[in-house]
């Protein structure tokens, strides 16, 4: 869920994700922390946009599933099989292995 907020004296909108079904992420303890060279966190040209990195949830924690659902049916088949081999090569996925493979099993 997205909240906006008008804040500040000059009339800003702030964003705020909010995660209903899981415990809120502590920084210290995200998938961008565990994965130095994530690209979510590259400057330039290597920077990457990240739904998870966004909403400052870690990538076990997002139901990826309904983001597939607006692509294209090569493009899901494209992102599904470039997600079950990459994966388990990140170094986050020895730390939560468990929730990972749960989340790349919901994407068949």
């Amino acid at each position: 869920m997205v909240i906006l907020v008008k804040t500040g004296q000059r009339n800003t909108i702030e964003r705020f994700y909010i995660n209903l079904t899981k415990k809120e992420t502590t920084m210290s303890e995200g998938c961008w922390d565990l994965k130095h060279d994530c690209m979510a966190r590259a400057e330039g040209e290597a920077k990457r946009p990240c739904p998870a990195f966004e909403q400052k949830i870690s990538c076990w924690e997002l139901d990826w599933k309904p983001l597939l659902q607006k692509v294209s049916d090569e493009q899901k088949v494209m992102i599904g099989k470039w997600m079950k081999e990459n994966c388990p090569k990140c170094p986050v996925y020895d730390k939560h292995q468990d929730e990972i493979s749960a989340k790349l099993n919901a994407l068949t």
